[in-house]
């Protein structure tokens, strides 16, 4: 049987190929692909052919092509398999809990530098802060602070009363539909005024969560939730193996 050598592969494909290859190994959502004037250069072709691929890789769904801002990086195209987006609330209720908040604050702060790149915002940029406690069956459960974009969000304290659930108040009042999310989970240990929170010992662990939420590709939403790692578990459902030879997404 006869195989077809990498180098009779038309160029707009080894483009295409080594474009998703870095894509899922070296990029997260909301990265931006170089332009198209370095794209040309460091491969050698024309602007047509980084073009073709460009649109192999959109129609694919691992990047989506922004008028006059360049080629953003969004999810592959396995977000069908992914679990829902669901708040915390959802989350506890589905687990039987009785669930409520306490300890709601609202206001305008500058965060950190990183919150404000989750957000695609520039330096010392205002944003909405949401903290509150998640208590369930009558025991704290878990800290959770929200860094919004106030442009999305606007007066967002006049809301105070319906933040049962952030999620539904977004959908109900703002037209907000979370459309994907990223969550970076590490593991830390709680500090003095956590554990008085949280009703746990200094230093216990606690499980932290970095969520960003998007919406019509931007990001509006980065929180942090600290929840007490003795009382939660988290499960992850997997399916099936990659195409040979084909990289695993975020491998």
């Amino acid at each position: 049987m006869s195989t077809v050598s990498m180098e009779k592969k038309p160029a707009y494909l080894k483009v295409y190929e080594t474009l998703k290859t870095a894509i899922v190994k070296d990029y997260a959502p909301g990265d931006f692909l170089p332009p198209e004037p370095e794209l040309e250069k460091g491969f050698g072709v024309s602007r047509i052919t980084i073009r073709h691929a460009m649109q192999m890789l959109a129609a694919e769904g691992y990047v989506s092509i922004r008028q006059g801002r360049g080629t953003m990086v969004t999810i592959p195209g396995v977000r069908g398999a992914a679990n829902p987006i669901t708040s915390t609330t959802e989350v506890l209720m589905q687990a039987g809990y009785y669930v409520k908040t306490i300890d709601t604050h609202i206001d305008t702060v500058i965060p950190d530098a990183s919150v404000l790149r989750c957000l695609w915002l520039p330096e010392d940029t205002p944003v909405t802060r949401l903290q509150r406690i998640y208590v369930g069956n009558g025991r704290p459960f878990s800290l959770i602070t929200n860094h919004l974009n106030p442009e999305l969000v606007p007066d967002l304290a006049k809301h105070k009363n319906e933040l049962g659930s952030l999620y539904r108040l977004l959908e109900t009042h703002y037209g907000i539909v979370p459309e994907y999310a990223t969550d970076d989970i590490t593991a830390v240990a709680a500090s003095l005024e956590q554990a008085r929170a949280l009703n746990i010992p200094i230093g216990a662990p606690l499980i932290h969560i970095r969520r960003v939420l998007y919406f019509k590709d931007r990001p509006f939403s980065c929180s942090d939730m600290l929840a007490d790692a003795a009382r939660c578990k988290f499960r992850v459902n997997l399916a099936g193996r990659p195409a040979s030879g084909a990289p695993a997404p975020g491998k």
